[in-house]
């Protein structure tokens, strides 16, 4: 086929580590990964290879080497051809350096192991509360900002009951066929429990005896109207089982498997959803919607609303919480040991202004925690040692004063 690429995958198992030799002839120009790593690539035109096969009754593959370390184990090969025209094709081999066949070794053709991009993430339920709400009384509604429809509590739930679908929903697109199903309430935590939070644990409690929901949560939101102000978080029922969808607005950006809705238990069903380091996790009740899914951060935006329907979804809870924040103002000096300008310098305590020392926190000293900067060529190392020892990974770190000379102090401003 004119103008494409093809690829080709194997695995290749030795029985050691140790250097061999891959041997490619391709038509037209090859590239070469080995274990998600690039080798090598050959451009056909800086030198013709010749045809793949320059007579239909030989191979040989030895045109283009490559020399490439294999690992003990299983080793990952794909190989990429990219055809200017005509028939294409490519053929491989691997050896010795002397040409000789490698001892102990196997190919196979299963699928590659999979790897995880997970990360390690702190338990939210440890962070402080920042807002919480049972809908258990009369006008409990009225602690989140109503912007959008018509909201009450009955029977010791929050229902929005408007059903004019007045929510901004997908207000400029002019696609054919996009759906435009606006939600008809749209309610916002408010903006002070939000304000500058840039990770968090959020837990809607919806009854037992809950339906598959039909709802959104937009986060990142902008306090307004408009329901896909931010990134929306779209439940969506299908029979006895539910579909999430992540979307920007009118682009959808991560969609879940269809998961079953188990009801019928004591206990309330929590939607859970928890952002921490640009990541979102999404679970209704036993099932993982979303692992992970990269999210980034919208500037200026931190609103979280919820948006339904109608009174079909009721919510009997809902409680944010997110990572402890430091009293703004707040002033400490931290002493250092060593001369900060020769690069041998680590970040010895760190201590409130006007405390004296035995209120001072010590500091580890080992340098291959990456604890000992170069202060004079990298002025964030200081910040970042801050932020190791008072374990405010959130706080925003502003340099007061840097004084020169040996282990003088430096005085920072926490956020």
């Amino acid at each position: 086929m004119d103008d494409s690429a093809i690829y080709a995958m194997t695995h290749v198992t030795s029985d050691k580590e140790q250097d061999v030799w891959f041997h490619l002839r391709a038509d037209d120009d090859v590239t070469l990964f080995v274990e998600d790593e690039l080798i090598g690539k050959h451009d056909h035109s800086r030198g013709s290879l010749g045809p793949w096969r320059p007579d239909w009754r030989i191979e040989l593959p030895d045109m283009v080497r490559f020399q490439v370390k294999l690992k003990q184990g299983r080793n990952k090969v794909l190989v990429k051809v990219k055809n200017a025209s005509g028939p294409s094709g490519l053929t491989l081999a691997i050896a010795q350096r002397n040409g000789l066949p490698l001892p102990g070794w196997s190919t196979d053709l299963e699928p590659p192991a999979k790897k995880l991009a997970a990360i390690d993430a702190p338990d939210g339920q440890k962070w402080p509360s920042r807002f919480r709400v049972r809908f258990d009384q009369n006008g409990a509604h009225r602690k989140l900002d109503t912007t959008v429809g018509k909201w009450r509590v009955r029977n010791g739930a929050l229902e929005g009951f408007a059903t004019e679908r007045e929510v901004e929903w997908r207000k400029y697109t002019v696609r054919p066929g996009f759906p435009k199903d606006s939600p008809s309430n749209l309610a916002w935590l408010p903006e002070k429990a939000t304000d500058q939070l840039d990770a968090f644990r959020l837990v809607v409690e919806l009854p037992a005896d809950s339906a598959p929901p039909k709802a959104c949560v937009v986060l990142q939101g902008d306090g307004q109207r408009d329901a896909l102000s931010g990134w929306t978080l779209i439940l969506e029922p299908h029979g006895d089982k539910v579909r999430a969808y992540l979307e920007r607005y009118d682009l959808r950006v991560h969609m879940s498997d269809l998961v079953p809705f188990a009801t019928g238990g004591k206990k309330p069903i929590e939607l859970v959803l928890t952002y921490w380091a640009k990541r979102l996790s999404v679970d209704l009740g036993e099932q993982r919607l979303f692992d992970q899914a990269p999210l980034l951060p919208i500037p200026g935006k931190t609103r979280i609303g919820i948006a339904t329907w109608g009174e079909q979804l009721r919510v009997e809870q809902v409680e944010l919480r997110g990572p402890a924040r430091t009293k703004l103002g707040r002033r400490r000096r931290c002493d250092w040991l060593g001369d900060r300008g020769s690069g041998d310098a680590t970040l010895r305590r760190i201590q409130p202004i006007g405390t004296e020392d035995s209120a001072a926190r010590p500091a580890a000293t080992r340098s291959q925690d990456g604890l000992a900067w170069n202060l004079t060529s990298n002025r964030e190392g200081p910040r970042d040692q801050v932020r190791q020892l008072l374990g405010a990974e959130h706080h925003d770190l502003h340099p007061v004063r840097l004084a020169d000379g040996p282990a003088a102090p430096l005085e920072v401003l926490l956020r």
